[in-house]
């Protein structure tokens, strides 16, 4: 992950994406290569630069703010092409600590059910966006 990080920094996307079956340990992996990527975030970014977050999730056909109390979003297409997610919160995280915290709140309102193999496995697809801006 680290290489690519760089590209956020030069209006660039990177995307990190987990798939497999339960208990293939997507959810472990995905969790300390996030801790990582978000400190060397900050030890890369200028002092000119911050950080803006959005969290959502996908679950049964409908869309969740899950950093606005699960606040319902749409999905649209604008004129250039683009996909938006219409009416999504964003908060500015200063530090690291503030980021893995936004993301740990984020992870903590996901929709989650029971299984056979997990007492509390996540049900939906989550979408973190960390946007660097200017000052």
């Amino acid at each position: 992950m680290k290489p690519l990080l760089a590209t956020l920094f030069q209006k660039g996307v990177v995307t990190l994406f987990a798939y497999g079956q339960t208990g293939s340990g997507k959810t472990f992996t995905i969790s300390d290569v996030t801790k990582r990527a978000v400190m060397e975030l900050y030890t890369m970014g200028k002092k000119d630069c911050q950080f803006y977050m959005s969290f959502f999730e996908i679950y049964g056909g409908k869309v969740s703010d899950l950093l606005n109390g699960k606040k319902k979003l749409v999905i649209q297409e604008d004129a250039q092409s683009r996909i938006r997610v219409s009416g999504l919160e964003e908060r500015i995280a200063l530090n690291d600590e503030e980021m893995l915290g936004i993301i740990d709140f984020g992870h903590s309102e996901r929709t989650t059910h029971s299984t056979a193999a997990n007492d509390t496995s996540s049900r939906s697809h989550a979408i973190c966006q960390i946007k660097v801006r200017d000052a």
